[in-house]
């Protein structure tokens, strides 16, 4: 398939690219930053955790807020289990 676009300089084709299953985001980093990222989804997990409780705590009285908590559970739960992966797979 050939396109022409007026601000392109040359050929637009396409191509069929497949990902790699093996590799994860982990494997790539060099393990310094691996340490950083980790301490990082550490510190948001913690915060988002810290938030559902507080809008579980709040859904007694505002049932609408249990949402809130749900939602910020599900993602200070993904993010905790970034941070242990990261800091797990690190090199010391």
């Amino acid at each position: 398939m050939l396109c022409q676009l007026s601000y392109a300089p040359g050929r637009f084709e396409t191509a069929i690219v497949t990902p790699v299953v093996s590799a994860s985001f982990l494997s790539l980093r060099p393990p310094g930053q691996r340490r950083v990222l980790g301490a990082l989804f550490l510190v948001l997990a913690l915060m988002l955790a810290g938030i559902a409780t507080a809008a579980a705590d709040a859904a007694r009285h505002e049932a609408r807020l249990l949402v809130i908590a749900f939602a910020a559970g599900a993602l200070a739960l993904w993010l905790g289990l970034l941070a242990f992966r990261s800091l797990r797979n690190s090199p010391s």
